[in-house]
């Protein structure tokens, strides 16, 4: 499904989603502006008119001017799908429409194809990892047949992945490599954010008690652990920028610490609320550091 944006898709509001136990969550973008430390957000978008009260949610640039969004609507009030908003043609398309849910859309290593997390038709909850080509071309492949309750997942290499598993009542972190799908099981209590420091490690997020989260960096060769920040109140969710400056969003505000800098603690460099963002969750920025998308709760 391919529809023309316009303006509107920036500027109307209209559906209203019923029946929805995900959070409903809007998404904006911003022409992102960084000189040294100093970093600015200009040019507010509003993406999601088109699905204003739904969930909009783990944006992933698949190029610098296409978004990839996992989207629940009126409609399907049962599953996501993978939606894309095109910056270059303004268009939006819907690049998945399968009986499964799709989650967390992120670009492959390869660039030509996009890898997700896939809940089995059946409702059994068991996700799984797909990859699906970007030109859609055939209907995917899954990723790692041997692994399972897989809710988040980043590419580390061309051959290793991280890995995010639903445990029950808690989460651990799992490295794996892609040719002969060895693994090892690592630290519990994890977040769902992860990136890549400029020397190669792993930056995710382990919660130490249920108020005392903080960021952490994994040298996926040795398993080494060290802290790096704590993270912000309550706040769940960074993006990593590849000069090792993470943004984390706090409320409606959004903060930065560059890694190795001191003194080590987090400086606010937007105040969002007036733009009616408030609590911000996921981030994504684009390979030619010039936008950033937003995920925020709706405003009732």
């Amino acid at each position: 499904m391919r529809s023309t944006i316009l303006s509107a898709i920036f500027l109307c509001y209209g559906l209203i989603l019923t029946a929805q136990s995900l959070p409903r969550t809007q998404v904006h973008c911003f022409d992102l502006e960084k000189f040294g430390d100093q970093i600015t957000l200009k040019n507010p978008r509003y993406l999601t008119s088109f699905n204003q009260y739904g969930y909009n949610n783990q944006p992933a640039w698949i190029n610098n001017n296409e978004l990839y969004l996992s989207v629940m609507t009126r409609i399907d009030t049962f599953q996501t799908d993978i939606y894309s908003l095109s910056f270059l043609n303004n268009t939006l398309t819907r690049i998945t429409a399968t009986p499964e849910s799709e989650y967390s859309p992120t670009l492959m290593p390869d660039r030509k194809h996009f890898s997700c997390v896939r809940v089995d038709a059946n409702r059994s909850a068991t996700q799984r990892l797909w990859a699906y080509p970007i030109d859609r071309t055939d209907a995917g492949y899954e990723i790692l047949p041997l692994h399972q309750s897989i809710g988040y997942h980043f590419w580390l290499t061309e051959k290793k992945l991280a890995l995010f598993i639903v445990n029950g009542t808690t989460n651990y972190l799992k490295l794996v490599n892609t040719d002969d799908q060895s693994a090892v099981q690592l630290t519990q209590g994890i977040g769902r954010s992860f990136g890549k420091l400029p020397d190669g490690r792993l930056a995710f997020i382990q919660k130490a008690t249920k108020e005392t989260w903080y960021i952490r960096a994994l040298d996926p060769i040795t398993n080494n652990m060290t802290t790096i920040i704590s993270c912000l109140p309550n706040s769940a969710d960074f993006v990593l920028m590849p000069d090792g400056t993470f943004l984390m969003g706090n409320q409606g505000k959004l903060f930065a610490y560059k890694f190795g800098d001191t003194p080590v603690e987090w400086r606010e460099i937007a105040n969002l609320t007036s733009l009616g963002i408030s609590n911000i969750r996921r981030m994504a920025i684009n390979r030619d550091l010039d936008r950033i998308a937003i995920v925020s709760d709706v405003r009732y």
